[in-house]
């Protein structure tokens, strides 16, 4: 019984780690696409390294928020408050991950779209061509 109790608070992360991934890898995805030139090609390597980050940042904020749900005081209360079960917490700590933050990371690339393509003729451009609806 011990054995067991101690092996799952090994697989725990704390907080401060999960908090440091979520904001690292958000951080050195941002940094490696601002550092690319306009005329730039992303590589199958910096793809597969923006893919990487990605994965890393979606499983560390939903690890984050069932953290903060299930073993913090205030996670605690918010539980008690509305009686929810597990898989109800569960099922709250995804919806975030969902629509706000895909919406958020798309605008953020839409922005530094837009800024690098500011002085490029756009219809010239095939690739920029669903994007010709945000200059009109």
């Amino acid at each position: 019984m011990v054995v067991g109790f101690l092996w799952k608070q090994s697989l725990l992360l704390p907080a401060s780690f999960l908090l440091v991934s979520v904001l690292g890898s958000i951080g050195m995805a941002a940094g490696s696409v601002v550092i690319l030139a306009p005329e730039d090609r992303i590589s199958i390597a910096r793809g597969a390294w923006l893919s990487l980050l990605g994965l890393v940042f979606f499983v560390s904020l939903f690890d984050l928020l069932n953290y903060v749900a299930l073993r913090t005081h205030i996670g605690h209360m918010f539980r008690k408050k509305y009686e929810l079960t597990l898989v109800e917490v569960l099922d709250i700590s995804n919806k975030p991950l969902g629509a706000p933050t895909k919406n958020c990371v798309s605008s953020s690339s839409s922005i530094v779209l837009c800024d690098w393509v500011r002085g490029l003729h756009m219809v010239l451009y095939s690739e920029f061509s669903a994007f010709i609806p945000l200059y009109v």
